[in-house]
């Protein structure tokens, strides 16, 4: 290990302002990021109503793009974070940067294409910038408390849709869509001002919290290259990875489309986004809750809870539904489970960690945790493509009813097969529990180890 300054102090792990600030921090900056993606079906359903992207079915790609970008390059950008971390706070500004030129630029958008990539590619490329070192710094500061950390960081990206979707709704109509993206530069712009300087790693900036092979001796150096990566040989690794991708088709079409369903049966503009506002709502809270319940439990009935009630309120509610009221009743229950699944990724890094054998008692605490860092960027990669992919398979669904009427029977007839589609899936991911049915014994740890002791002059 190389030597540390003695003049060097190294902030307490759970607990303390600085831990608390940072998580303050990255919560807002996930306003911006993976928040203002989920609000897009706001913007699809004005866009999709309005010229010069009237009847375009195109327009739906941009936030699955945008969300499955933030997500999809997280193990690529953990890695950099690892291997360069005193490049992250320019990695930061780098993503806030393009955050707001994106914006910008899409307010002079005037095709699906100019749409797609500036707020889907671009957006979705500074979005990541900023979202993957805060996940990655999280697991530096929180280790009991790390899944309700991940839980606050999260509710944030629900607050943001909470709020976001009917200010959108009313400036978009009220204004323009010009007015609204040009807005939303400043505003990222400001936000980015205020909270990036926080965002910093447990330990000084420059003895950053990852470790990396340089600072690791020469004699530990294979033997941690020979267990790092034995998670692929696990099966739990990949039932995970069939959980998530299962879970990620399903999850982002209710709020992309729901809206559209509701204008359907007569819901006006406004009431028809304040659907998206329900379920974020009720996301704020459960993310969080989900969150304490499995730092305390485990993942394993909270996966049940996320996947089931889900599925069943899709498959039998919003399938029987007719009016306004059963759809409100859709988004709080479908935000009240299936809004919760992203806290469960962290748990679910911590738990093929504990069950690889190949890890041994003397495997330093501090290496297990930046196996469960890249296992994490992973399972968030793999929800992003399924994310993407769920865009196209929306789109698919819809355009295939789109000559089909509305009618009396199970999901008005036009909507059946997506609502099928979206419950069927959905119920499927919960699958996953047959994975962590049997207890992984956890070992005692010492969460500061020595990587992490608290140096004073």
């Amino acid at each position: 290990m190389g030597e540390k300054s003695s003049s060097h102090r190294v902030h307490p792990i759970d607990r303390g302002i600085k831990a608390w600030t940072f998580l303050a921090a990255a919560s807002a900056t996930n306003i911006i990021t993976y928040g203002f993606s989920s609000t897009f079906g706001v913007f699809r359903e004005y866009y999709f109503r309005h010229a010069p992207f009237q009847g375009s079915q195109e327009v739906a790609y941009v936030g699955p793009v945008g969300l499955g970008l933030i997500q999809g390059l997280s193990p690529l950008l953990v890695y950099f974070c690892s291997k360069y971390p005193t490049k992250v706070t320019l990695l930061l500004w780098s993503g806030a940067l393009l955050i707001a030129a994106s914006s910008i630029g899409a307010a002079f958008a005037t095709t699906p294409a100019q749409l797609i990539l500036t707020l889907g590619v671009l957006y979705g490329f500074g979005g990541s910038f900023i979202f993957a070192p805060a996940i990655v710094l999280i697991d530096g500061w929180f280790v009991e408390k790390r899944t309700l950390a991940n839980g606050i960081f999260f509710s944030a990206s629900s607050l943001a849709p909470a709020v976001l979707s009917p200010l959108f709704s009313l400036t978009l109509y009220r204004y323009s869509p010009k007015v609204t993206l040009i807005g939303w530069a400043v505003f990222c712009a400001f936000l980015s001002l205020i909270s990036l300087p926080f965002i910093q790693s447990r330990q000084h900036a420059q003895e950053p919290t990852i470790l990396t092979e340089s600072s690791t001796p020469d004699s530990d150096i294979d033997k941690k290259k020979s267990t790092a990566y034995r998670f692929w040989t696990q099966p739990l690794f990949y039932i995970v990875c069939l959980t998530t991708i299962s879970q990620g088709l399903a999850h982002f079409l209710p709020a992309l489309y729901i809206p559209t369903f509701a204008t359907d049966f007569g819901a006006s503009q406004r009431n028809a986004s304040l659907l998206i506002t329900y379920f974020n709502i009720v996301c704020i809270f459960a993310q969080p809750l989900y969150g304490h319940l499995v730092d305390r439990i485990g993942p394993l009935y909270p996966l049940l809870i996320t996947t089931i009630v889900a599925s069943v309120s899709i498959l039998t509610i919003w399938g029987s539904a007719k009016s306004y009221p059963p759809l409100v009743a859709v988004m709080i229950l479908f935000g009240a489970s299936s809004g919760a699944f992203v806290v469960l990724r962290s748990s679910f890094a911590t738990q093929i960690v504990l069950r690889n054998k190949a890890y041994s008692k003397t495997t330093s605490d501090l290496e297990k945790r930046k196996n469960e860092s890249l296992i994490s960027g992973i399972l968030m990669s793999i929800r992003g493509v399924a994310t993407i992919a769920s865009g196209f398979v929306g789109r698919a669904l819809v355009q295939g009813s789109e000559d089909i009427p509305l009618g009396s029977g199970y999901g008005a007839g036009k909507w059946k097969s997506f609502i099928f589609f979206t419950g069927i899936i959905m119920g499927a991911a919960s699958l996953g529990s047959v994975g962590l049915i049997r207890p992984a014994r956890v070992p005692e740890r010492n969460l500061r180890g020595p990587d992490d002791e608290v140096l004073s002059s």
